[in-house]
């Protein structure tokens, strides 16, 4: 068990230990009614139906009754407010987190369609509010306690789940409880199929070419089960362990929890997945004993097996959501705190942004990231904020700001910019020391320098736009869709455009410049987009379009550098 999982089990071991009992004027409020309302809602344990509340009572009593016991599985560790009421209406012990997350997710995404999914939304808002307010995590046990002596103000402890609603009656004709023996998925093979199949597993390092698909994937990962000595060929099942080692592409499977993960990762595949027919014949001839010759060449006659998938296809099947964060996105919270990470919604401005740190780290190193890698590795993160910093400098940001950014990593655009009330806090606290340490700076006026910052933005998406043209294409069709509510980065692109269209506009009437501009527009967009801005420069430029000027303000951007390289 590492370090920080370690620690996170001494916080909840103490968090759910039974407080104990001393005079009422010794302990703090908080703790007493968290306490009495436990003792409440607790008491219909036994009862054939139970509200949001009790439900997170009994969870809270299940963990802590596990940790007691010293039976509490690592997966349970990793357990945030919302897992508890999953663990209260459940009551059953799973064969892994796998199991858990699947469960939870499916049960999750039915109860939406009842007049419950308000109770859920509650809960989570409450235990977002509590979190941002007490700055603790959602998964702290602290938050987890004092979180109960909430649920009845917000009113989730009168309406009932019935039994029908539980997870073993909700989820019994849906994948997770599928039986295979009595309803298999078995695909029939062809004298093709098989022959591909006997020369597949002959030769796992063989020359012959697949697209990336699941079936490379596959092959990749049976081939290190071979090198390992793991046995391939005793059993179709098998062929399940390794295809969800290589679409996990994580080091951190372990093997002695393997086949448990892998059928709970199986069977939570949701059924419109491409995926979905794979694993079930998969199983199907494991159940039914069929060797893994037979069962590969069944899989080579789905036409999924063979067709050309992205990593990113493959690994989305791989872990559920996280239901409290998504949740709370919904709910208009753009960050969750957890113990070991914050979970941040992203407009699609970011996603993209995101998607550009993906294609650099394939161009360092060759392959695409796995789950735990960071997406800036092998960058010197030292380097990268020397040279944030000097940036910020040279175009003018108040110093008092770039202090706040060396102490508090936190370069805001404008107040809405904070994710949290701790990041604002800690970021202005950060500016007032400094003014009051060198007044001979004055104070910051924060709307012209927030503006400074924008800009900074803005122009450097400009200038990774320029050259990665996935990006562009991607900020090209978020400038082009006029139903889209701009957030913060976006509106810092538009108005950045706004600001320079003058010396944009003198780039756009260069006729020397011309031909560049529409070279740049057809890569961006094809022939639309050209005739676009074709059309914006013939009219004289007389319109605000923000994507023609960012089609131009490539160029115009690509000419300035070249200019200070000559100089």
């Amino acid at each position: 068990m590492s370090k920080a999982r370690r620690n996170k089990q001494a916080r909840r071991n103490r968090a759910t230990q039974k407080p104990r009992r001393v005079k009422a004027t010794s302990i703090p409020t908080e703790q007493e009614a968290a306490d009495a309302a436990l003792a409440r809602l607790a008491r219909r344990l036994d009862a054939s139906s139970h509200s949001i509340a009790e439900l997170y009572a009994l969870g809270y009593l299940e963990l802590g009754y596990q940790q007691v016991m010293e039976t509490t599985p690592d997966w349970m560790h990793e357990t945030n407010a919302l897992d508890l009421i999953i663990l209260g209406i459940t009551r059953k012990n799973f064969r892994s987190g796998h199991e858990f997350l699947h469960i939870r997710s499916a049960w999750l995404q039915e109860m939406r369609r009842t007049p419950h999914w308000r109770d859920i939304e509650k809960f989570v808002s409450v235990a977002v509010e509590l979190s941002r307010a007490s700055g603790l995590a959602l998964d702290d046990g602290d938050l987890m306690f004092r979180l109960i002596a909430y649920l009845e103000d917000a009113g989730i402890d009168k309406r009932k789940i019935p039994a029908a609603l539980r997870p073993n009656s909700l989820l019994a004709n849906m994948r997770l409880a599928r039986d295979y023996s009595k309803s298999p998925f078995l695909p029939q093979p062809t004298a093709e199929t098989a022959q591909l199949a006997e020369e597949y597993i002959a030769d796992l390092a063989g020359d012959r070419e697949f697209p990336q698909s699941y079936a490379s994937t596959l092959r990749d990962a049976l081939l290190l089960f071979e090198r390992a000595k793991l046995p391939i060929l005793e059993d179709s099942l098998s062929l399940l362990l390794a295809l969800y080692a290589g679409v996990a592409g994580s080091n951190e499977i372990q093997v002695t929890d393997l086949a448990a993960s892998a059928e709970a990762w199986a069977r939570g595949v949701a059924d419109s997945s491409p995926l979905a027919p794979i694993v079930d014949t998969i199983l199907s001839c494991a159940t039914a004993e069929i060797g893994t010759v037979e069962t590969l060449a069944r899989l080579f006659a789905i036409p999924a097996f063979l067709e050309p998938t992205t990593t990113e296809l493959q690994q989305r099947d791989v872990r559920p959501a996280s239901d409290i964060t998504q949740i709370a996105h919904e709910l208009g919270y753009r960050s969750v705190e957890f113990s070991d990470h914050k979970a941040v919604t992203m407009g699609p401005l970011i996603a993209a942004q995101l998607k550009h740190q993906v294609r650099l780290f394939e161009e360092r190193f060759g392959h695409p990231p796995a789950p735990e890698d960071p997406i800036h590795k092998g960058i010197d993160y030292n380097e990268e904020r020397l040279r944030t910093l000097r940036l910020l400098t040279t175009l003018g940001v108040h110093p008092a700001l770039n202090y706040a950014f060396e102490v508090e990593d936190l370069i805001p655009g404008s107040r809405e910019a904070f994710l949290t009330p701790k990041d604002e806090t800690a970021w202005q606290s950060a500016v007032d020391r400094y003014i009051r340490e060198h007044p001979e700076d004055g104070a910051p006026d924060l709307d012209e320098e927030f503006a400074k910052i924008r800009t900074i933005s803005a122009f450097l998406t400009l200038q990774s736009a320029a050259g990665d043209t996935d990006l562009a294409k991607a900020i090209v069709a978020i400038l082009n869709d006029s139903t889209m509510s701009y957030t913060n980065e976006v509106a810092a692109i538009i108005e950045f455009l706004d600001g320079m269209e003058e010396d944009i506009v003198e780039v756009a009437a260069d006729i020397d410049s011309l031909g560049q501009i529409l070279k740049v527009a057809t890569s961006w967009g094809g022939s639309t987009l050209r005739k676009r801005v074709q059309d914006w420069i013939d009219d004289d430029y007389s319109a605000f379009d923000p994507v023609s000027l960012f089609v131009v303000a490539s160029v115009w951007w690509d000419r300035s550098r070249n200019n200070q390289r000559r100089t």
